[in-house]
Parts: structure tokens; sequence; C-alpha cells
């Protein structure tokens, strides 16, 4: 299961339940969590000084106690940080004028002049997203009807083969802009 960061809503109906009784399992279900994320914030909110043998409290008081295990979205990205002093350089090694290199050329040259970067390439290419603008430009090139045809391919499904015998993929050509008697006639 991935990262699922939990509000502090979340938190405190999960101790709520356990503080009546409810058990792991019953809570896990019916909130939707697993039942080792619900265990965590058992043992988290244990740890807090909350017991089931004592009254739970104001829902203020335990709120207050609860707010460290509510966790931030601003999660450190120790990786990501390791390419933070040589940003300028690995722009620069994308934008080279003559022969521009990928980015994961640029990233294999970097951990070879820089051997203490240990980050992995899926994360300069979260870094490099941070980096980068995101404006994506597109290029409209317009002709005069008849000048120009452009043909697509689709996949129409799977049609069995009796000769191969086998399932095989059914293209079928669309063409989008067909008006040859300019270049015919």
């Amino acid at each position: 299961m991935g990262y699922n960061p939990q509000g502090i809503m979340n938190i405190y109906e999960i101790v709520r339940r356990w503080h009546q009784g409810q058990t792991i399992s019953g809570i896990a279900r019916t909130l939707r969590l697993d039942r080792k994320t619900v265990r965590r914030y058992i043992q988290s909110a244990q740890q807090a000084g909350i017991q089931v043998d004592t009254p739970l409290g104001e829902e203020s008081e335990v709120m207050a106690a609860l707010e460290g295990l509510a966790s931030s979205t601003d999660r450190r990205k120790p990786a990501a940080d390791q390419f933070e002093p040589y940003r300028e350089e690995i722009l620069g090694l994308l934008q080279v004028c003559p022969d521009p290199l990928t980015l994961k050329s640029a990233w294999q040259v970097i951990r070879h002049r820089y051997p203490e970067i240990t980050a992995s390439y899926s994360s300069l290419k979260r870094a490099a997203r941070r980096w980068r603008p995101q404006h994506r430009f597109t290029w409209r090139h317009e002709t005069p009807p008849g000048m120009q045809t452009q043909i697509d391919y689709a996949k129409m499904g799977l049609l069995y083969d009796p000769l191969q015998a086998r399932r095989r993929v059914l293209a079928q050509k669309v063409c989008l802009a067909t008006s040859l008697r300019r270049i015919t006639g």
C-alpha cells in the first residue's frame, strides 16, 4: 500500500474507536485503512499517554496530545536535495546548444563527476520536474486544403488469425485530411 497520510480527525477517530473497545481489524475495516496503519497510530497514542483504562477526555485535549501524530504534507526529499547544488550544471547539460543531453545521460554524467551522489535517476526526474517551467508548447502546422494527407493508425481490437493460429491486433488506417484532388488533378 502506498503512502497515505492521515489527517488529525482520522487519527482522533482511530483513537476514539480503540478507546471504546473496537478491535484493530474492525477499525481498519470501518475507516478503510490498513491494519498496520491503525496499529501504528494506536501505539503512538499510547506513547502520548492515552490509555484505555483512563477516560479519554475532551476532544480538544485529545487533539492537542495527538497533534504531533498528524503527518506533515511537506515531506523532506533527501534524494532530490542531493541534486540541488548541481542544479545549474544539470540544466546546462540539458540545454547544450549543438547536442543537448537527455535527462538520463545528464544523470549519468553528474553521477560520474560527483561520486558522493547516491540518488537514483527517478529522484532526479522528480527534482527536474520542479525545476523546469510547466509550460508546454505545441505548434500547429497549417496547410491549404488538399496539400497534405495525414494518416493515423487506430487499434480496433484483436482478431483470430487461422493461418498463424493466434489472436492478432487489428489496426485500421484513418485518413484525417484527404483531399487529394489538388495534388493529383
